[in-house]
């Protein structure tokens, strides 16, 4: 990482109010070295110019750091290269992630990363969600998921996870139309936030859910 593109990260993440420690900082460096050679191999990303990973990936993943309190557990579905889940777990240290991807090369890279970085607040699980969580597995404070194809969809399949009070949020375009949930479901739209991202001249679209008491 070049001191340009770490200067953009640390300033964006300020922007967003993270302020980033030169361990944290190194810690990116590592992640966007190993994103451009595992993309190599793996599919993971389309974006290759590192100060676009650092606007449109590592920086996009952090407008969600506001929603994290010490101690919540989160759940990120179909976390991909790790956006915005492992962004999240590194910059949120007091909270803890569950990332699911379900397939086995991205989960492979994000399991590299977890075990590189030594986060004992993040764990990896490379299956499919089942339709219904398992008791001892609902619950989580904070659902995610980002640049959702079928966010109705998504919806139905988050929504039995999110516990009693929790938020689902989605992150999405300011292109794609706010989803509504399906009659009958627990699930209250809250807001609607279209955010910039620093540095990338966008904004993203974080549409929140809460789940009834």
């Amino acid at each position: 990482m070049t001191s340009k593109v770490r200067e953009l990260l640390a300033a964006g993440a300020r922007n967003l109010g993270v302020d980033l420690t030169p361990a944290d900082l190194a810690r990116f460096a590592i992640y966007l070295d190993e994103l451009l050679i595992w993309n190599e191999v793996v599919n993971l990303t389309a974006i290759t110019d590192p100060a676009r990973i650092v606007t449109d990936l590592f920086l996009d993943s952090m407008l969600l750091h506001p929603l994290l309190r010490p101690g919540a557990q989160v759940l990120d579905i179909g976390s991909g290269a790790g956006f915005p889940g492992l962004i999240l777990a590194l910059v949120g240290p007091e909270s803890r992630f569950t990332l699911v991807e379900a397939r086995q090369r991205k989960a492979s890279f994000l399991e590299h990363l977890v075990r590189r970085f030594g986060l004992k607040n993040c764990r990896v699980s490379g299956r499919r969600l089942p339709d219904r969580p398992p008791l001892a597995e609902a619950g989580y404070d904070l659902v995610c998921g980002r640049a959702v194809a079928e966010p109705e969809a998504f919806l139905g399949l988050a929504g039995p996870w999110v516990r009693p009070g929790g938020l689902l949020v989605l992150m999405l375009s300011t292109s794609q139309p706010t989803p509504q949930p399906a009659p009958g479901s627990d699930l209250d739209l809250t807001r609607v936030e279209d955010k910039e991202v620093p540095g990338a001249g966008r904004l993203t679209r974080l549409v929140v859910f809460r789940r009834r008491s």
